[in-house]
């Protein structure tokens, strides 16, 4: 044996270390290999939920009704044809609250919701018909930026609820649907721009980037909606699963987002809201006008606001503990806007959601 057969102490060290790496290594590549496979059968199981939401939903299509509409008169004073925007957010379907738990000042369960969400359409109808007297409004478009169902993200929550998430994902849709068609009747066209990622309907532990738009009960809330409302030939149910879109109405672009990736604490951060409306324009400074936008509309912090550049909507909620907690009253509340070609937005209501 020569002495470059020997091995020294270091050439042992280094084949010892090398071994324990490529040992941990082999570990990682199984560990990955099992999650894998763990989000595959995941993925298989989601389609399978999926086709028995399907046929479940299928069944509760709501026959088409008749149109209600009638085209505005000549006479009035502006022609240039304008479209009511409603936006829907923030409805957490299947909480509950007590009122007791937060000195009475709100009280909310799935029919209040429902009775407040009935209302709220009939609210608009009225509205819209008013300003028809001076406006040519034939269409209407629905901005819903997430939030639809409480979900169990938090224990307290999976508790409280009226029901499990998967029930309350599968009647929110249903209610979504139905609302939907009884709006219908009202307008010459009906579009629904129904944006998927959010806060409480999501899957994971903590809100994910990826797929997020998919792995989220919201997916399934908008997909029971359209499936109900498919019988009305004049409503157009467009689905995003990306965490912003822009939404173009007669020209005026609108990013939709729902907002929980902007941190909070105790109330509406306005720096920070601010900052991500100024990073998301500097992104799409050179790109597309497409991708570019007037407006950011979000929802998520429970209380309307109007700014020059984003717009938050309210609750159907309203207040629950955790605002209580903080100090701030949310009364629930829904909004809504007209939108001119030209001259942009105008005449914002928020509405005070009512059960009576």
């Amino acid at each position: 044996m020569s002495n470059e057969d020997i091995k020294t102490l270091d050439d042992i060290k280094n084949e010892t270390e090398a071994n324990v790496e490529i040992m941990a290594l082999r570990g990682q590549i199984s560990g990955l290999k099992i999650e894998i496979k763990t989000m595959q059968t995941d993925y298989g199981n989601l389609r399978g939920y999926f086709r028995d939401l399907d046929a479940v939903a299928v069944s509760l299509k709501i026959p088409e009704t008749p149109k209600i509409y009638n085209p505005t008169k000549d006479e009035i004073k502006v022609k240039t044809p304008c479209v009511a925007v409603l936006h829907w957010s923030d409805w957490h379907y299947g909480a509950i609250q007590e009122p007791d738990e937060i000195e009475f000042m709100n009280s909310f369960s799935p029919d209040i919701l429902k009775a407040r969400i009935e209302n709220l359409c009939d609210d608009f109808v009225r509205w819209v018909s008013c300003l028809r007297e001076g406006y040519v409004i034939n269409e209407c478009v629905i901005l819903d930026t997430g939030d639809n169902i409480s979900g169990d993200i938090h224990r307290e929550l999976s508790i409280t609820n009226a029901f499990p998430t998967p029930v309350q994902a599968f009647e929110c849709g249903v209610l979504k649907g139905a609302m939907l068609s009884k709006l219908a009747p009202h307008f010459e066209s009906v579009r629904m721009e129904f944006i998927v990622p959010d806060n409480h309907s999501r899957l994971t532990d903590k809100p994910q980037s990826k797929q997020a738009g998919l792995n989220s009960h919201n997916y399934v809330v908008g997909h029971v909606g359209r499936l109900v409302a498919s019988n009305q030939t004049n409503i157009e149910f467009n689905i995003h699963t990306s965490n912003t879109k822009v939404i173009n109405i007669i020209g005026r672009r609108y990013l939709l987002s729902h907002g929980h990736d902007i941190k909070a604490w105790m109330g509406v951060p306005y720096y920070g809201i601010e900052r991500k409306v100024s990073r998301e324009a500097l992104v799409r400074l050179n790109g597309p006008d497409d991708n570019k936008f007037h407006k950011v509309v979000m929802g998520h912090f429970h209380a309307p606001l109007a700014h020059p550049y984003f717009w938050i909507g309210g609750s159907a909620s309203g207040t629950d503990e955790f605002d209580h907690k903080c100090g701030r009253r949310s009364i629930p509340m829904q909004s809504a806007w007209i939108v001119h070609k030209e001259h942009g937005e105008f005449n914002r209501t928020d509405f005070i959601l009512r059960e009576k």
